[in-house]
């Protein structure tokens, strides 16, 4: 079985970006947010460290179960794979609402831990809900013929034109 790569690295640059400063803001929402509880709250410091405890275990988990199919390979492309299935290239991994919809819902719930008002477990529906109608589509979606791959990758069709070329200035 070969592996694809997949057309559009942009995309996956514009993702991970805001990624890192999703993952930036909400370490320093956790960090204000400790320093303060410790400072003015202490009596409700545990059950904000059980809900920053059981939302990285749950989202971790849900981040690993999905995105099954997408792999970043260390050159940085980003390929996607589905094992027991055809092969399907996707221009756009739009990784971007997911992880979006798990932050925001992790920073209510810190909030609320952190009010007092709620307990932890039923935010966890929110990004739950939005992955696994994710899969499901992904999953039950008929491929369209421009998403089958050609036996040859991207870049070796890059290379294969622009060799065409040079060839076509030569003669």
């Amino acid at each position: 079985m070969s592996v694809h790569t997949l057309v559009d690295p942009k995309c996956a640059e514009s993702n991970l970006r805001i990624l890192r400063y999703m993952f930036r803001i909400n370490i320093g929402v956790i960090a204000t947010t400790l320093i303060c509880l410790l400072k003015f709250q202490p009596d409700r410091l545990k059950p904000f460290l059980w809900s920053c405890g059981a939302a990285m275990f749950c989202y971790g988990t849900l981040d690993n179960i999905g995105n099954p199919g997408f792999v970043t390979e260390a050159s940085g492309t980003t390929r996607l794979i589905r094992s027991g299935k055809d092969l399907r290239i996707s221009k756009t991994p739009a990784l971007g609402p997911y992880y979006l919809t798990i932050y925001i819902s992790w920073l209510i719930e810190l909030v609320l831990a952190t009010l007092g008002t709620v307990y932890v477990c039923w935010l966890f529906l929110i990004p739950a809900a939005y992955l696994f109608a994710r899969v499901y589509k992904f999953y039950n979606s008929e491929p369209k013929p421009s998403d089958i791959p050609s036996h040859k990758s991207y870049s070796q069709k890059l290379q294969d034109g622009h060799g065409a070329r040079t060839k076509a200035i030569i003669r």
